[in-house]
């Protein structure tokens, strides 16, 4: 397999524009991770083509207003044009929420913190990760959102013991700002994503010739190489059923380099992975680069068999 790094950094998101430009979304680093300022220290960068995306300048977003006290800032997300949602702390990991915000210019922005995303109040938990997908059930499009979870909620009960699993779960989009009551679809099982920890992280719609397939996920633990990429198929029905949802038997890769957090993206009808890897060995988040790789609908579609 042939990897190509675009830059230092991690958990990236591609944004694909109207013109068929691809926007790569991704926090910098310029601050350590438990200091973030909001989404104070992401940058975009833009290019035609995925593997211009490397010499591409990353452009800092600028924000118009947003709350104080937003630490830990992970994983960004352009979705429905022009929101970006962000998973964001008070600096205790256990406060996680999903964070919503707003431009009314470019993806560069300036960017409105709109606030927390609305859920049920019984499901006030912990909450990383959130990506959405359409997906048509008897012949009627539906938005729904997904995100990683525990099986608690430690704010509203004052505990703020980390808890693993971490889980899939899913819910129908109500609104940019509000999503519907979750359900379960997906717990960590199998050795490839139990192995160091067991976690299933960073959901991904799937499109194969323009039909919803499933999720790509991350597995296991994101500071070692035991981190990798799989796929939850999606087997049709009801999507808030755990039983609509299969994980396959297999990593998307055999090579134990911390390959994960990932989105496949169509160019001129060839598929890209783009993710990050580790690039040593020793346990840590510090070491992680942006990459991109060429894949095949075949090798998707055995993988999904």
């Amino acid at each position: 397999m042939e990897m190509t790094d675009i830059c230092e950094g991690a958990d990236p998101f591609i944004y694909k524009q109207h013109d068929n430009w691809h926007l790569l979304i991704q926090s910098d680093f310029r601050c350590e991770p438990h200091d973030h300022d909001g989404i104070k220290g992401y940058s975009v960068r833009s290019a035609k083509k995925i593997s211009d995306l490397g010499s591409s300048e990353p452009v800092a977003l600028t924000v118009s207003s947003q709350s104080e006290n937003l630490r830990q800032v992970w994983a960004g997300e352009i979705h429905h044009t022009n929101h970006l949602y962000v998973s964001a702390s008070t600096g205790d990991n256990a406060t996680h929420r999903m964070h919503v915000y707003k431009t009314l210019g470019t993806a560069q922005g300036p960017w409105e913190h709109l606030g927390q995303l609305k859920t049920v109040a019984s499901d006030d938990g912990w909450m990383i990760d959130l990506t959405f997908a359409d997906i048509a059930v008897n012949g009627e499009a539906k938005t729904y959102a997904f995100w990683s979870g525990w099986d608690t909620t430690p704010l509203s009960t004052g505990d703020t013991t980390e808890v693993i699993p971490q889980h899939i779960y899913v819910a129908e989009c109500i609104s940019e700002t509000e999503v519907g009551q979750r359900y379960l679809i997906a717990t960590p099982k199998e050795d490839w994503s139990c192995s160091v920890a067991s976690i299933l992280e960073g959901p991904q719609a799937l499109y194969l010739e323009n039909d919803f397939k499933g999720l790509l996920l991350a597995c296991n633990a994101s500071w070692t190489t035991s981190y990798n990429t799989s796929i939850l198929k999606y087997l049709g029905g009801n999507p808030l059923l755990e039983s609509s949802w299969k994980m396959v038997e297999n990593p998307l890769f055999s090579l134990q380099k911390g390959i994960g957090h990932g989105m496949i993206v169509e160019e001129e009808k060839e598929l890209y992975f783009v993710g990050h890897y580790k690039t040593k060995e020793q346990y840590g988040w510090h070491d992680r680069k942006v990459f991109y790789t060429k894949l095949t609908t075949e090798e998707i579609k055995n993988l999904l068999q």
